[in-house]
């Protein structure tokens, strides 16, 4: 499968999902994104390149 992540605004979103609805489970799968996961995962990868990019003494 390919992925397309799609951006639009509320008010079209039933309309949109009506009309992917009417693919089936095995040409089409929905997944809902949670946006303060990627947040977070910038802020942690952010916090894991300035620890990386330290020496550390053994």
């Amino acid at each position: 499968m390919e992925v397309m992540r799609l951006e639009f605004v509320p008010e079209i979103k039933e309309e949109l999902l009506k009309i992917l609805g009417s693919f089936s489970p095995d040409e089409l799968k929905i997944t809902f994104e949670d946006s303060l996961f990627e947040k977070d995962k910038k802020r942690l990868q952010a916090s894991d390149d300035k620890i990386l990019d330290q020496e550390f003494p053994l």
